[in-house]
């Protein structure tokens, strides 16, 4: 008898064992062209309480199983990649009834500048996964593709004490009329801190309800106050600030921005999907970050926005 199928001394279910930050090499396609990443992922399966250990090895074998089957050729979406890989390990595990995989890798996309024009590659965190489950009816899947990329937020706090501080003084120390004032007000660019935020998305897909990568992380680069750029020159800068002065968010409304972007962009999503955000300013005058995060479903944001 191999030790693995031993009776432990000690006989209770575990949830999950598994193994993490296994390393490949791993192609994709991308709107015309193929991309290469280098991925780390974590596999997972739940063991009964009458075995010893989990066969370890036919975790890392399903991966490759998995691999060879593509025969070389790009894989399309990362979180059906997950799952076919979840699917082999409950084949392998004929013991378990539970499995997961989770991939992270690093992303670069092309961006131009604002207004120099200028190129650089843009680097943000990509996410998939996906569980396959083993019922008496069949193989339960479900998946998820996800993106965390860094943008600014602009604090409207600030910016509305300092707007009722500069329309007091054009009041009163320079005397000019009310009409005048607000106008001068509306059209000049205040100061605020502003900061980094960190912007993740998790969205739950399926083999026929699919999200483009590239269309969730430019959902997530256009949502917060402003963009954050590798090469900027002054110009671009100055373009970028403005932008992010007419955009003052919270970390609150930037979250709104990406889930009303998302139902937006993809309405055959199902109702039941789940979409999970979460927003992160690392704050540049407080000693704290602040964090918003949300776990809903499509057919709720739908609701929600179709009240306003």
């Amino acid at each position: 008898m191999d030790i693995h199928d031993a009776s432990p001394k000690f006989k209770t279910d575990i949830n999950r064992v598994g193994a993490e930050s296994i390393r490949l090499i791993l192609k994709t396609k991308r709107i015309g062209a193929i991309n290469v990443l280098y991925p780390s992922i974590n596999l997972y399966v739940n063991l009964p309480f009458y075995m010893k250990g989990a066969h370890i090895s036919r975790s890392l074998t399903s991966i490759y199983d998995v691999l060879a089957d593509f025969k070389n050729k790009p894989v399309r979406y990362l979180e059906g990649f997950c799952f076919k890989i979840a699917t082999a390990l409950l084949k392998k595990h004929e013991y378990s009834t539970l499995a997961e995989v989770y991939l992270s890798s690093d992303y670069y996309i092309s961006r131009r500048a604002p207004l120099t024009d200028n190129v650089s590659d843009e680097y943000c965190k990509i996410y998939a996964s996906a569980s396959a489950e083993r019922l008496e009816s069949g193989v339960k899947g479900r998946r998820f593709i996800g993106a965390e990329i860094v943008g600014l937020t602009y604090c409207p706090c600030l910016m509305e004490g300092l707007r009722e501080e500069f329309r007091s003084r054009l009041l009163n120390e320079f005397n000019l009329n009310e009409d005048l004032t607000r106008r001068i007000v509306e059209t000049t660019p205040l100061a605020s801190h502003n900061q980094r935020c960190r912007v993740y998305a998790l969205i739950e897909t399926s083999n026929k309800a699919h999200i483009d990568l590239d269309d969730l992380i430019e959902i997530l680069i256009s949502s917060p106050s402003a963009a954050t750029f590798s090469i900027l020159k002054r110009e671009d800068e100055l373009h970028l600030i403005k932008k992010a002065a007419s955009r003052a968010m919270f970390v609150e409304d930037v979250l709104r921005e990406i889930s009303y972007n998302l139902v937006k962009r993809f309405p055959y999503m199902p109702d039941d999907f789940i979409i999970h955000i979460r927003v992160e300013s690392e704050e540049s005058i407080h000693k704290y970050n602040l964090v918003c995060e949300n776990k809903t479903t499509f057919n709720k944001l739908r609701e929600a926005f179709n009240q306003v």
